[in-house]
């Protein structure tokens, strides 16, 4: 989805719970993971908060899905010209399977 809308360019970078990632090649399968976990049946998403300066844009979510309680989330974004320059997400996330380990797919 990001690549075909060309909204990830080659300098693009990712920062998330495993480091920084760079590149579309290298943060395509975040999106991925993260689109799947997403799409099934009965996830909700609830936007507390939605910033946006310029070029800078700053969101704070909760969410449930299937998979995971998303207690509070935020992405911090630099968008130019119509691309994802950088992108920053961390949250708070309990699986709701016993034994289960949070959700990594967002880096």
């Amino acid at each position: 989805m990001f690549q075909k809308r060309n909204l990830l360019k080659a300098g693009a970078v990712f920062f998330g719970l495993e480091g920084a990632l760079r590149g579309p090649n290298a943060i395509k399968p975040v999106f991925e993971r993260t689109f799947a976990e997403f799409a099934k049946p009965g996830a909700s998403v609830a936007r507390k908060q939605r910033l946006i300066e310029g070029e800078y844009a700053y969101i704070v979510w909760t969410s449930e899905t299937a998979d995971n309680s998303y207690e509070l989330a935020s992405h911090t974004f630099i968008i130019q010209n119509g691309s994802i320059r950088m992108q920053a997400f961390t949250a708070k996330v309990k699986p709701k399977s016993v034994g289960a380990k949070p959700a990594s797919h967002m880096a």
